[in-house]
């Protein structure tokens, strides 16, 4: 292959960026965090709410409100299947610029794009890319306020703090305050192990403070104001300081597993291209003294601090070393760039954008698959167009609970049905919620759980019960006659 072909195949990396990332729309919310957040965008889109996110009209405090601020009018414009995990494949996409355009100031064009093509082939990035979770949305956040943050300190130039500061107010809303954790103390770091940039540190902070300020309180001011020790509670010391202190069992891991668990995530969000980066002197001393050797500084203290501080965290999941991907793909794209030959990277970049295009969507096909998503979404959507008014989820998620941080649902408890929905809906494992209920239902749940007890007592209280589908999950009307007591 010719020369110019190879550079002709440079030129068109935003395209092997977004090859892996094709095909998010071909299968339905997973009933991880995404079936959460699906919930909540189609309730919030519902009830016409942009500040309290909630499911079926009760407040849902888990996550800030980014990811619903962006999902609600893709949700809308593009519908159920494209719309809900666009913000989070518009975010990669991003990112990768962001990496890009960082990585060409500071190393150089062909560096700069080899950083954006391990980003987008990371499987990290690219797993979080074609779901609806927060963490591609803070990721981007977080590229724009520390690039611009180095920027302003490589350059001298303090205005930039600005931008750095309006971007780190983007991470708050994404993933809550840690973000801000991150900037004191990757911030405080550089100033203490880089003595020759402490004069850089002047100026700027006044407005920078003001900027972070204004873009967080767009959110965290009018949800206090409306909700007051609810938000609190529930947002800021449970999401929040209980889950670094290790309160959610669900996300603990074995002690002996705390220093090798982030490392692991970094080698392989950094596939393939670690061991000849490693090779090429990835983790080499950094001994010069020149810009890009300042450079790649940075991106050591960025990446590990984060790595860091999740490895002291109580609570682990492998989503959370989705931020310090960015910075490690940035070193990697240095030394791959610096001492490999260029047509190699970009046949090897391509040919990896290929097989994680078909891994991903292989994947998550049969992860959907086997959670009998088609069926329980198709079960969902007829529903949403029955007649009757309420809308019955019985008896789904597990019956006992290990998890000290109480959420209004759990992982089992299929919360993607509710995106489904987009109508309220009473979800109970009480038969006397049931029973109670002043007009007809419509009622599903899985296969088993409403039992010939549970359907001879409804029977005995004057309903009509009537079984509309059967099978992995069941779906039954419930009609009273009018001459019917209400109470049973």
């Amino acid at each position: 292959m010719s020369e110019d072909r190879f550079e002709r195949l440079w030129r068109l990396w935003p395209l092997w960026c977004l090859l892996p990332l094709l095909g998010w729309w071909l299968t339905g919310l997973t009933d991880l965090d995404e079936g959460f957040y699906g919930a909540v965008a189609a309730d919030m889109l519902r009830r016409g709410d942009w500040i309290t996110p909630s499911i079926s009209g009760v407040p849902w405090f888990e996550k800030p409100i980014l990811i619903y601020w962006f999902a609600i009018p893709f949700i809308h414009l593009f519908g159920e299947d494209i719309g809900p995990r666009l913000p989070a494949v518009l975010a990669t996409l991003a990112s990768a610029w962001l990496i890009f355009h960082f990585g060409r100031a500071w190393f150089g064009e062909r560096e700069g794009r080899m950083g954006a093509l391990v980003f987008s082939g990371s499987l990290v990035s690219v797993a979080l890319g074609r779901m609806m979770l927060t963490d591609a949305l803070l990721v981007a956040s977080l590229i724009g306020c520390f690039g611009l943050f180095w920027e302003s300190l490589r350059r001298n130039r303090p205005n930039l703090r600005i931008g750095a500061a309006a971007c780190l107010g983007l991470a708050v809303l994404a993933k809550g305050p840690v973000g801000g954790l991150f900037f004191l103390l990757i911030a405080g770091i550089v100033f203490w192990r880089m003595p020759s940039l402490r004069p850089a540190y002047r100026g700027g902070w006044l407005l920078s403070i003001l900027a972070f300020f204004v873009v967080v309180s767009t959110w965290y001011l009018p949800c206090w104001l409306i909700n007051r020790d609810e938000f609190v509670q529930k947002f800021l010391i449970e999401q929040n300081l209980g889950r670094f202190a290790g309160g959610d069992l669900a996300h603990r891991v074995p002690w002996f597993l705390h220093p090798i668990y982030f490392p692991v995530v970094a080698a392989v969000g950094l596939l393939p291209w670690l061991p000849s980066a490693w090779r090429q002197g990835l983790f080499s001393p950094i001994v010069a003294e020149d810009s890009q050797a300042l450079s790649r500084r940075f991106l050591w203290i960025w990446a590990l601090t984060i790595m860091i501080f999740f490895t002291i965290s109580g609570s682990k999941l492998p989503h959370y070393g989705a931020p310090f991907i960015p910075p490690l793909a940035m070193l990697a794209g240095f030394v791959l760039v610096r001492d490999l030959q260029p047509d190699r990277l970009i046949r090897g970049a391509v040919a990896w954008s290929v097989f994680v295009l078909v891994l991903a969507n292989v994947g998550f096909w049969i992860a959907y698959d086997s959670q009998h998503g088609r069926e329980l979404h198709g079960v969902a959507r007829e529903m949403r167009r029955a007649e009757e008014p309420n809308l019955v989820l019985y008896r789904f998620g597990r019956t006992e609970r290990k998890v000290e941080i109480q959420l209004e649902m759990n992982e089992t408890s299929r919360p993607s049905v509710h995106f489904y929905l987009r109508r309220p809906a009473l979800k109970t494992s009480e038969l006397a919620e049931i029973r109670d209920l002043p007009s007809d239902f419509r009622l599903m749940t899985p296969q088993g759980r409403f039992t010939t007890e549970d359907q001879a007592e409804l029977e005995q209280a004057g309903w009509t019960l009537t079984q509309m589908r059967q099978g992995r999950f069941e779906e039954w009307s419930g009609r009273r006659p009018t001459s019917a007591p209400a109470g049973g």
